[in-house]
């Protein structure tokens, strides 16, 4: 059994501690550079994340099909991001992809004996995990509330991280 590396510990760690903190950090920036100019600097930040995307898909070689599959995935995760109505839920778009890309690099390893489908659901679980930590979390304080439907969003941001790794390593 592949184990989970220090890096994917550190991002659910910090997803699920970062509840505390982010409305705060929020209020903080529009306070500070105001609402249009904090909106402005997170797409500038987007752009710069599409652009480096860019990069790597290039990079890598795919066959243009994979380019495409990766393509329409990244579009997707853009609309989910687009769909959320509060700051939290758009980073957490960003977050559990990450966070479900990790998990399943992490557990399909560089010496896969199995598929990488092998090891999509205890990937898929362990976002599970972290979603539900997070959202216990924000139950249990006063100015945050923890919602089903935001685990269903996590769930949904983190299988979107899996495909892209799938597609970006996969080889079956």
């Amino acid at each position: 059994m592949k184990r989970l590396s220090w890096i994917t510990i550190c991002v659910g760690i910090y997803i699920i501690i970062s509840a505390s903190f982010m409305l705060q950090f929020r209020d903080f920036l529009v306070s500070t550079i105001g609402d249009q100019a904090m909106k402005l600097g997170f797409f500038f930040i987007f752009l710069l994340l599409l652009l480096n995307y860019a990069h790597y898909i290039i990079l890598t070689g795919l066959p243009a099909y994979r380019i495409r599959q990766s393509i329409y995935v990244f579009a997707l995760a853009t609309v989910l991001i687009l769909l959320q109505t509060y700051f939290a839920e758009r980073l957490h778009v960003i977050e559990y992809g990450l966070l479900g890309y990790l998990a399943l690099r992490d557990f399909s390893g560089k010496g896969l004996r199995g598929t990488i489908s092998d090891c999509i659901k205890p990937a898929l679980l362990f976002v599970l995990w972290v979603s539900m930590l997070d959202e216990g979390f924000q139950w249990i304080l006063p100015y945050r509330t923890g919602d089903i439907r935001d685990v269903i969003t996590n769930m949904a941001s983190g299988f979107l991280g899996v495909i892209q790794f799938s597609i970006f390593r996969g080889r079956n």
